[in-house]
């Protein structure tokens, strides 16, 4: 069986991200239908839930052989900080500026990521 490697999958995962918030911010923008806010937060959802697998699974990946107890604890400690983290900051910026503002600097920053993930993942193929 042929598998995709973490070079190949991540950013796939950070690009459907990114797709999914565009498509709830364009909803909001243009004023459309409840029918698509509703797809569009089942799209989120469904990257939601595979990011989080996603970065399970990583965290499995780069733990030390012989720490992989100590190694876990940290990883899984710093990802419950940026998920603390987020939704403050995207808070702040819905109190300043609205749903526009805030989605849209939310997919700004995903198409920032996934650029450098592309970037990043393809230098590590051609090594």
């Amino acid at each position: 069986m042929n598998y995709l490697s973490i070079n190949k999958i991540l950013p796939l995962c950070i690009g459907w991200a990114m797709i999914t918030l565009t498509t709830l911010w364009l909803s909001i923008i243009f004023s459309l239908s409840i029918t698509f806010l509703i797809i569009s937060l089942f799209l989120i959802a469904s990257s939601m839930g595979i990011a989080s697998t996603l970065f399970i699974g990583l965290m499995f990946n780069f733990t030390r052989q012989t720490k992989r107890a100590s190694d876990y604890g940290l990883q899984a400690s710093l990802f419950v900080i940026a998920r603390i983290l987020i939704p403050i900051i995207a808070g702040v910026m819905l109190d300043l500026g609205g749903y526009q503002l805030m989605l849209g600097c939310l997919s700004l920053i995903m198409l920032g990521l996934f650029i450098f993930s592309v970037l990043t993942c393809q230098q590590q193929i051609s090594k």
